[in-house]
């Protein structure tokens, strides 16, 4: 492990150990998040962590967004949910800015081995649920309907495992770049295994989200690592065989696709239905009919249930108000208007092109996949007010565009 001096040293192993909890417990990946916040803050060496901070761009940027949110306080009726809308997305206050000053890409292969092995972990728990060994133990939740992730949860598992997808993808490709994918048979046979495991655990589940995230981790790794020919047979061929075997075999994928297809259509057809796909069109349709007459400056901070209520007694529904739309950039335009929504992609406008001019080729690919999976996920969801994706976020955009001030203690 790459430090300077005891004080990183310490930080170092703070840092391995939020990737490792991140994919396993809510309560230890607090732990440890309070931890490095709290050590950072009574570590000294201001100067520098406020030099660090100022100096990096996407630092800034995710200030920038959280104080615009800060603002948006200032015209919001419910003020009580925006203070939780606040606590919600602390992090790009608190822990993201002192993320990116401590975390050492030199490390990152230490971090993402912690990490892996919180997933190999999970997935060890899933399959003795799925196999109902703990059938009679309250130790982990157990859901009837597909495989998960027992303490991720269904939201977070399909996006963990696609990010695991990709890493191991990653891996296999140095070994067979190195020439040593047949010498270092054990390492090989594991990381196939485990290759096959999280996309069948994914595929076989209710996240839609989790399997789009995977096609997206195969197509970013194609693009990344073969030339046009051999990208477009290398994820051509891995569609089609996921796609096939799924289809036979899966009667969740199946279920799943025929539900998203016909909730689609029900919808377009002026019938609105209840279902998670008929909910999030109406949530959709409904935010952007809100942010026509907020365009501006937004409703305010926590403000979107409200709004949303007073749209749907416009309208005969049985379907519910919700506190966001399942969809972070309609979220963020209606509570906080255009200018919020440029500041929150700002985040990626500055990460994106902080990747451009990456001359790193690894870590170039791994910025390429994490904006392109955020970037795209949050179509279907709020990700960035959900703790486990919002660390996901912050850890590994930390471990790609860091520039750790010097530590000398």
């Amino acid at each position: 492990m790459f430090y300077i001096g005891k004080l990183d040293k310490y930080f170092q192993y703070l840092i391995v150990g939020l990737f490792f909890t991140s994919t396993l417990s809510l309560t230890f990946s607090k732990l440890f998040s309070i931890l490095i916040i709290l050590f950072w803050f009574f570590s000294g060496q201001y100067k520098a962590k406020l030099s660090a901070i100022l100096n990096n761009n996407l630092a800034l940027a995710s200030i920038a967004f959280f104080t615009w949110q800060v603002i948006g306080l200032a015209w919001t009726e419910n003020f009580e949910w925006g203070i939780r809308i606040l606590i919600k997305t602390i992090e790009f206050l608190i822990l993201i800015p002192i993320l990116l000053t401590i975390v050492r890409y030199e490390n990152f292969k230490i971090y993402t081995a912690a990490f892996m092995l919180g997933i190999i972990l999970t997935i060890l728990l899933v399959l003795l649920e799925y196999s109902g060994f703990n059938a009679n133990l309250n130790l982990l939740e157990y859901i009837n309907y597909g495989l998960r992730a027992p303490f991720l949860g269904s939201i977070s598992q399909g996006i963990f495992f696609a990010v695991a997808t990709f890493i191991v993808l990653k891996e296999i490709n140095l070994l067979i770049k190195n020439g040593q994918f047949s010498r270092k048979l054990f390492k090989s046979g594991f990381l196939v295994a485990i290759l096959f495991l999280l996309i069948a655990l994914n595929f076989d589940s209710f996240s839609r989200a989790g399997q789009i995230s995977t096609l997206l981790a195969l197509f970013i790794f194609a693009l990344t690592t073969f030339r046009f020919k051999t990208f477009f047979l290398f994820f051509g061929a891995f569609f089609i065989i996921i796609i096939s075997i799924f289809w036979n075999y899966s009667e969740t994928f199946k279920h799943r696709i025929y539900q998203a297809y016909s909730e689609v259509i029900s919808y377009s057809n002026g019938k609105l239905e209840t279902s998670s796909v008929g909910q999030r069109l109406f949530w959709s349709e409904k935010s952007l009919e809100i942010s026509k007459n907020n365009f501006l400056f937004g409703v305010g901070t926590g403000d979107f249930k409200n709004e949303l209520d007073k749209e749907i007694r416009k309208v005969d529904t049985n379907i519910p108000s919700h506190v966001n739309p399942h969809n972070m950039y309609l979220l963020v335009l209606v509570q906080s208007g255009f200018i919020g929504l440029l500041l929150f992609l700002n985040i990626f406008f500055t990460s994106i092109y902080k990747t451009y001019r990456e001359k790193d080729k690894l870590k170039k690919n791994y910025g390429i996949f994490f904006n392109a999976l955020f970037l795209l996920i949050m179509f279907s969801d709020s990700y960035l007010l959900g703790h486990f994706t919002q660390l996901l976020f912050a850890i590994f955009f930390s471990a790609i565009y860091s520039n750790s001030y010097e530590l000398r203690k």
